[in-house]
């Protein structure tokens, strides 16, 4: 442990991100994080400043010319749908990215292919992947850089998710809209993982609209989101929903390990999948529209592939082409 934790910190994470990496598989450091997610909730969710930049205008001349050519593509992509301002925004934040390639067989021991060190403003990606691999994931974590908010007092922002007090809050609903954001938007249509959460991310854009949600994400503005869906379901609710789906995620994250759930385990990640269907369609029910009946069934077509991408559903298809 002392030697990976050494080589990590050698290649450019901070302390605090390789801790975090090394320790994310953990079935003890799984239930430490869920019980502190929380303490989150008590503290409130910040809304980030207007402004937080990360580079000068000085800094930032002739800066296209300067950056890596996946970033030139990156730009290029992300600049037919992000506005003038947002788009300022994210060439500022990639203007002061650290981008770490030389990464060889670390990351299969962490069990991870990539990562976005919000601390030191760096990405990492690991080289067994195959080139376009390579490619979806390098996007992936530039799409984290570029909806990063800064430090703000004591609040970190990253799209939708915060981190105060060393809790990472919203990690799974961030996860999931950045990866549909990626496949939507950049690498087109191309499925980096995530699936249970960039359908959900689907959901909430089919209820909040595509524009609105876009623009949250690219803002870091986790608060404006819950503004959006307390308009539909009570603010207690919508908090229980984001912590539900960390949980999930973080069950996720030990089972691409060795790791195999109990059977209490999975009733508890049955209930938990249970809890974000019926909050989905508790909001989708309560929204007051004009073509309600007539897009419900495309919401109700969501909520159907949803299922399809749990872990049950998952592994129940895998079981049948096994015996067959």
């Amino acid at each position: 442990m002392t030697k990976l934790i050494e080589l990590l910190i050698a290649v450019g994470f901070s302390f605090i991100a390789v801790i975090e990496i090394y320790l994310y598989s953990s079935s003890i450091y799984t239930k430490y994080k869920v019980n502190r997610l929380n303490e989150y909730a008590n503290y409130g969710i910040k809304k980030k400043p207007k402004k937080l930049i990360r580079a000068n205008q000085e800094e930032i001349k002739n800066r296209y010319n300067n950056y890596p050519e996946e970033i030139k593509n990156y730009i290029e992509e992300i600049s037919k749908i992000a506005t003038k301002e947002e788009l300022e925004q994210i060439k500022r934040n990639l203007e002061t990215l650290k981008i770490n390639k030389k990464m060889k067989n670390v990351f299969t021991l962490i069990k991870s292919a990539g990562y976005y060190d919000g601390i030191n403003h760096s990405i990492a990606i690991s080289r067994f992947n195959t080139k376009e691999e390579l490619l979806l994931l390098t996007n992936h974590e530039l799409t984290h850089a570029s909806s990063s908010g800064g430090m703000h007092k004591n609040t970190f922002f990253c799209g939708f998710s915060q981190i105060r007090n060393k809790i990472f809050f919203a990690e799974a609903l961030n996860e999931g809209y950045t990866e549909y954001f990626n496949q939507k938007y950049i690498t087109k249509d191309k499925n980096n993982g995530y699936k249970y959460h960039v359908q959900v991310a689907k959901i909430l854009e089919f209820i909040i609209g595509e524009e609105k949600i876009k623009s949250l994400y690219l803002n870091s503005n986790l608060k404006g989101l819950v503004k959006q869906l307390e308009q539909y379901i009570n603010k207690e609710k919508i908090i229980n929903f984001i912590i539900n789906l960390d949980k999930i995620l973080l069950i996720q994250n030990q089972l691409n390990t060795t790791y195999i759930l109990s059977l209490e385990e999975k009733q508890k990640l049955l209930n938990l999948y249970n809890e974000i269907t019926i909050f989905l369609y508790k909001v989708y029910s309560n929204k007051k529209q004009d073509n309600y009946f007539s897009s419900s069934n495309k919401f109700l077509e969501l909520l159907d592939e949803l299922d399809k991408v749990s872990y049950f559903e998952i592994e129940f298809k895998k079981n049948i082409k096994h015996k067959n």
